[in-house]
């Protein structure tokens, strides 16, 4: 079986002016069977459109004259072949869900679709995946054949106690039923080549690709972080009425499967300082990503699917996230495991929490960090996982059960596939 590359694409396109408001209520009342429309693409991991509206500011001063749309996916293969899978799975739908985004040609030819994805695409940064290399239906067949040896599992199990004669024996029968299972539904059994580097570049060595870049970014950032200290007088409030509506709108529609989507817009501080500074960090913390991709853990933290951010042409900065269990969960881990490599790239943003050379406090300081977030967090108008009750743990469980069912069974890999399940 050939390597499946995980790919992000980011569509940012402006909405024709007075557009927005219909457009917005479209999405919403047709959340539903765009979720299940995409259920139909053998490609797509998750999705989301978004309008993201004008936002303030350092000075207070509007960025942006109309909404932008943002359609993002995480996605296999290829983008034109992903492109034709949206196109034969959503149909009309296509069409409706850009509507009033201009320049969106309709989906009638596939030429002209794919050419507007492409020329509106935006480069993904520190892009994260934490299940490299399994598509869409490994990751579902995986799930297939646990859910069938469990089932047999339960057949052989007389309260507490299987019914086997030994450890190896039960293994080989498990492995019976996921090869008739496999056969049936055309699933594969044993690995797959998931094409990870085992060695990806370090810090150390993404540092020496800008050694003197990253040198001067960390020597001037007390003196630019003094100046925002003088600035930080003027920092508006986060407990404005909107605001608080707002957060309310996003919290209703957070927590309804185990899994959710994180959609975040914020200002880069003013000056070149503070997009150097950006372009040194986002590389560190690129070398993080690479890192956890190995083991399905960014910084320690098992709960995020795939994650990246987006720098867009007007100076504001924009974070996709897929995680598993709540909002209030998933920052807390951040907290506690990856403040460093969230504050080296958000501090050059506005109103972050407190930092010092670019690294210490920002993100450690949880209760000003959730509240930043927040503040800065944008409602999704749809958002889609092709997979939401299983967790990245899950995914990954299942990889490794799906390669033991598919290997030569001895007595010590027995234990190990009886211990997974």
């Amino acid at each position: 079986m050939s390597v499946v590359r995980q790919q992000a694409l980011t569509v940012v396109a402006p909405v024709a002016l007075g557009q927005e408001v219909a457009l917005d209520a479209w999405l919403r009342e047709s959340k539903r069977e765009l979720q299940r429309a995409l259920a139909r693409s053998s490609t797509t991991h998750f999705a989301r459109w978004v309008l993201l509206p004008p936002t303030p500011d350092e000075e207070g001063r509007t960025i942006g004259e109309r909404h932008l749309m943002a359609f993002e996916t995480n996605f296999d293969g290829e983008l034109q072949e992903h492109v034709a899978d949206l196109r034969a799975a959503l149909g009309s739908l296509l069409d409706e869900a850009f509507r009033g985004v201009e320049g969106y040609p309709g989906c009638d030819t596939l030429a002209d679709l794919s050419d507007f994805f492409r020329k509106n695409s935006l480069r993904a940064a520190a892009f994260y995946i934490a299940h490299g290399g399994l598509s869409v239906p490994v990751v579902h067949g995986d799930a297939a054949l646990r859910v069938a040896v469990e089932a047999r599992l339960r057949e052989l199990s007389r309260g507490a106690r299987v019914e086997a004669g030994n450890a190896l024996a039960l293994a080989q029968d498990l492995q019976r039923v996921a090869l008739g299972v496999a056969t049936t539904g055309g699933l594969s059994l044993g690995p797959v080549e998931r094409g990870l580097n085992p060695n990806p570049p370090g810090i150390i060595a993404r540092v020496l690709l800008y050694p003197f870049g990253v040198l001067l970014a960390f020597f001037l950032a007390p003196f630019f972080e003094w100046l925002d200290e003088q600035k930080r007088k003027r920092q508006p409030s986060f407990e404005t009425p909107e605001l608080r509506a707002k957060r309310d709108g996003i919290g209703v529609e957070e927590d309804r499967v185990d899994q959710n989507g994180l959609t975040h817009l914020v200002a880069l501080k003013p000056g070149w300082y503070r997009r150097f500074a950006l372009k040194m960090t986002v590389n560190i913390v690129t070398a993080l990503a690479d890192a956890g991709a190995l083991t399905g853990r960014l910084g320690g933290i098992q709960t995020i699917h795939f994650a990246r951010w987006v720098a867009l042409p007007d100076r504001r900065l924009l974070f996709f996230s897929n995680y598993d269990g709540s909002w209030e969960a998933y920052l807390g881990e951040f907290v506690d495991k990856a403040a460093m490599g969230l504050t080296m790239i958000w501090s050059n943003t506005i109103w972050y929490p407190k930092t010092r050379l670019l690294l210490f406090r920002g993100a450690r300081d949880e209760e000003s960090f959730k509240t930043w977030t927040r503040a800065h967090q944008v409602p999704t108008q749809v958002w889609y996982s092709a997979y939401p009750f299983l967790s990245v743990g899950d995914v990954l469980k299942n990889a490794k059960i799906r390669e033991l069912l598919g290997s030569k069974l001895d007595a010590p890999a027995a234990e190990r596939l009886l211990a997974l399940l």
